[in-house]
């Protein structure tokens, strides 16, 4: 069985592209455009062994807000934030929930090399 990754961003180009990478790369991919849809996903009862998700996206909450979301449902899966402006309060916030980030833009290297690490493939 291959790991099932749920990519969130509000930008479609970046959801094909990682979902490109990472299917060629073995891994079934679901996508969606935004946190409100992704955590329907998760109250429906979907299942995933990985999360990647955009820090900031122009409605609705944001990445960290998405992950914290997830905590209260009890949704306990690798999570990834990425960001085009790593500021110190987010990497404070990060680092303090053992959030992995990973910038903008990211390069397909950095991210099979990161998902394959959390997913210990």
């Amino acid at each position: 069985m291959n790991d099932r990754i749920l990519v969130v961003d509000d930008q479609q180009s970046v959801r094909a592209t990682m979902e490109d990478a990472l299917v060629e790369s073995g891994y079934s991919v679901r996508t969606a455009e935004s946190a409100e849809e992704a955590l329907k996903l998760f109250i429906e009862g979907f299942d995933v062994s990985l999360i990647i998700s955009d820090y900031r996206m122009p409605e609705g909450m944001n990445g960290f807000e998405f992950w914290k979301r997830l905590k209260q449902l009890s949704v306990e899966v690798p999570f990834i934030l990425m960001t085009g402006d790593l500021t110190p309060e987010l990497q404070e916030q990060t680092m303090a929930a053992g959030i992995p980030t990973l910038i903008k833009p990211v390069s397909e290297r950095d991210l099979l090399r990161m998902v394959d690490l959390l997913l210990n493939r």
